[in-house]
């Protein structure tokens, strides 16, 4: 069984680390989840109890909460990045919790960017960073006669189509570089998917604009491959892309490799 805690912190860290420019810092509020797992204790109800959580994180947040990462000794060693940061927790919590195990760590760093350590792949950070874009669709399949795309899509079948503000989250996973604390050119990345993606299915009628999906209905699940298709030999670590539909709705694919 899994138990989730959240917290928040501030902190800061310095943009450059040459004294010309020593008190030039940049922060954030984050956004800190922890998760544990663990065997339900029948006696009590509960895997393990959440004041213990908390007295263990606070161990740790004491030094991080409020304060210049840079002064921290790991940070003067390692880039005070968010796949640090990630790395910093992870390191000082393993092995802390009684009944329980520590299993995901998930640090959001703005409404943008989140990262996350743990699970069944300790070695590496996955990194997540999401854009938008607004595009309209119909969900008619050439391979179906009038009568069968009405009974499967229902008023999504419109001739006019309809639209969506998608959400579409891109997932690296890696280890820090040494020199930057990232585990991808922030940057790159960004115009990449903003090249590549973005620009290419902002504001368009997808079934009308874009010649790819002349012959592939539009859905989202078929967003996923097609985008995949896009990012995969542009993006190093390229992991796993999610696509919000709605709200209430939403996908993620992992690759061809894990078909």
């Amino acid at each position: 069984m899994h138990l989730t805690r959240t917290i928040f912190f501030g902190a800061v860290h310095l943009l450059d680390s040459s004294p010309a420019v020593s008190e030039r810092t940049m922060g954030y509020d984050y956004k800190l989840d922890i998760t544990v797992k663990g065997n339900l204790n029948q006696k009590t109800g509960i895997v393990v109890n959440i004041v213990h959580i908390d007295e263990m994180i606070q161990t740790v947040m004491q030094n991080i909460d409020g304060n210049l990462l840079d002064e921290l000794e790991f940070f003067r060693e390692n880039k005070p990045s968010l796949e640090n940061l990630l790395i910093y927790f992870w390191n000082e919590l393993e092995g802390l919790f009684i009944d329980a195990e520590l299993d995901k760590i998930k640090i959001q760093q703005t409404p943008f960017i989140y990262g996350e350590i743990g699970g069944n792949d300790k070695m590496n950070v996955y990194v997540t960073k999401l854009f938008h874009f607004s595009s309209a669709h119909r969900l008619h399949s050439n391979f179906l006669n009038q009568e069968e795309n009405i009974e499967l899509f229902g008023k999504c079948n419109n001739l006019y189509g309809h639209g969506h503000n998608y959400k579409l989250e891109v997932t690296v996973k890696g280890r820090p570089d040494p020199k930057t604390g990232a585990v991808i050119h922030y940057k790159s990345f960004e115009d990449i998917v903003k090249e590549r993606v973005v620009n290419l299915f902002d504001h368009k009628h997808i079934n009308a604009d874009l010649e790819m999906f002349e012959n592939k209905n539009p859905t989202s699940e078929m967003l996923l491959y097609v985008i995949w298709d896009l990012l995969k030999d542009e993006i190093s670590g390229l992991y796993k892309i999610g696509i919000w539909e709605t709200d209430k709705n939403y996908f993620e694919y992992y690759g061809h490799d894990h078909e």
